[in-house]
């Protein structure tokens, strides 16, 4: 093999090798601190701690729901009423936190989670999706339900939202058993 030819193999060799180097190191670097504060939500959840469900929402939601206390009413009276009519949360599994994407001073990142819900039918299993967003560098992860923004809430709440994030569409609840 010439010199030439030796050359060109070598320099397309570093090229996979930093494109390969590359892709393993654009993991979601705030995967764990993600997963660990979401996990928080989860636990909340299974408590009934509203006040930590909200401790974890975002605050632009909170301010246009109409501040704490009437959410935390919303909340409490909806799962209150959804219990009663025999609908439970039996189980939350998250996925691996995707893609961070910088919006203005935030890091946005969409979250898989999957749900299964005993109901008075049978137990039901759908996946849903949670917009994490930091606005501290990932220190600190506030939620969103993804369901809850759609083009025009989108920009009141995100003026910032990088058009790159696509919203997946949650999936359609799912008989299991």
């Amino acid at each position: 093999m010439g010199e030439i030819a030796m050359d060109l193999l070598m320099k397309k060799f570093y090229i996979f090798i930093f494109l390969v180097c590359n892709c393993a190191f654009s993991q979601n670097q705030f995967s764990s601190k993600i997963k660990s504060d979401c996990e928080i939500i989860i636990s909340a959840m299974k408590n009934s701690d509203y006040n930590k469900i909200l401790d974890y929402t975002y605050p632009k939601v909170i301010e246009i729901g109409g501040g704490r206390e009437k959410l935390f009413s919303l909340m409490k009276n909806t799962l209150d009423k959804m219990k009663k009519e025999g609908y439970v949360f039996e189980n939350q599994i998250l996925g691996e936190p995707q893609r961070i994407y910088n919006a203005g001073k935030e890091l946005h990142c969409i979250v898989p989670k999957k749900t299964i819900i005993k109901t008075p039918k049978g137990r039901v299993e759908a996946t849903y999706y949670l917009l994490a967003v930091s606005k501290d560098n990932g220190r600190r992860w506030f939620f969103i339900e993804s369901h809850m923004l759609n083009d025009e809430n989108k920009k009141l709440i995100f003026p910032n939202f990088n058009s790159d994030l696509k919203i997946p569409k949650n999936s359609k609840p799912v008989l299991i058993d």
